[in-house]
């Protein structure tokens, strides 16, 4: 899915996905050399900045706009918000 909305944040992992972020709150990105993207859930604020965990799955940690982190593994996003963690 393309977003006409300027890109906030970009990386690409060490195993070749590439990620944005845009300033409409999206985030998605595709395994270069593949037909294979992910889409994540709108989120409630706009990714500034993220990290991908080196382990061959898809692992990433989000640093929000608003000051939470959202992380997206196997089992599912999983926001921290203050001292809550919401599923």
């Amino acid at each position: 899915r393309l977003s006409h909305h300027p890109i906030l944040t970009i990386g690409i992992s060490r195993d070749g996905f590439l990620a944005v972020g845009t300033t409409d709150g999206q985030f998605f990105g595709w395994q270069l050399g593949t037909d294979r993207n992910e889409s994540f859930p709108q989120l409630d604020a706009l990714v500034t900045c993220f990290a991908f965990r080196p382990t061959g799955q898809l692992e990433v940690v989000l640093g929000l706009a608003n000051g939470s982190l959202a992380f997206r593994d196997g089992d599912g996003l999983k926001i921290i918000n203050g001292n809550r963690l919401r599923h």
